[in-house]
């Protein structure tokens, strides 16, 4: 008996050390921490959309799609900086193949920055379907006390305007 109960704690270990490995190993941000603000071309509006740090879908990225066309993936602590023509935009991020696509409506202004995050219920009130998700609309002054902290995935220029 002791012998079975010393085994079934070896691959609890076991296990659980697979498990970790997978979870840590999974999209991390590998781009430079956050460097201010850039100057935005005149002729430009520059989004920055961002997620916070979570454990809640620490390992799962989400897509982010802007008039239509995925323009790269919001990972945990992370931010995408958005260079888009002015007009309407729509910016949609879809955390996962069975979630709903989470929407907002963007009026670039040329010149502007715009800050948009990504927001769903952490820890014990997490859904997994994120039910409760939005893109919600930021002040920069609000913005600047997170963003310092997340990770840049990439630039992204879009040309079109809706």
């Amino acid at each position: 008996m002791i012998f079975l109960h010393s085994k079934l704690i070896h691959y609890g270990f076991l296990l659980t050390l697979a498990a970790g490995l997978a979870v840590f190993s999974c999209d991390r941000v590998e781009g430079p921490l956050f460097p201010g603000l850039s100057a935005v071309a005149p002729e430009m509006a520059q989004v920055y959309l961002y997620r916070r740090d979570a454990m809640a879908a620490y390992a799962q990225g989400f897509d982010v799609i802007i008039d239509g066309k995925i323009c790269g993936q919001l990972s945990n602590a992370s931010y995408l900086r958005l260079s888009l023509a002015p007009g309407r935009h729509l910016l949609e991020v879809a955390p996962g193949p069975r979630a709903a696509v989470i929407e907002a409506k963007v009026d670039a202004q040329p010149g502007k920055n715009m800050f948009f995050e990504f927001v769903f219920s952490t820890g014990l009130d997490m859904q997994p379907l994120f039910h409760d998700a939005l893109i919600a609309n930021r002040e920069e002054r609000e913005a600047m006390l997170t963003l310092p902290k997340l990770r840049e995935k990439a630039l992204y220029l879009v040309q079109g305007a809706k």
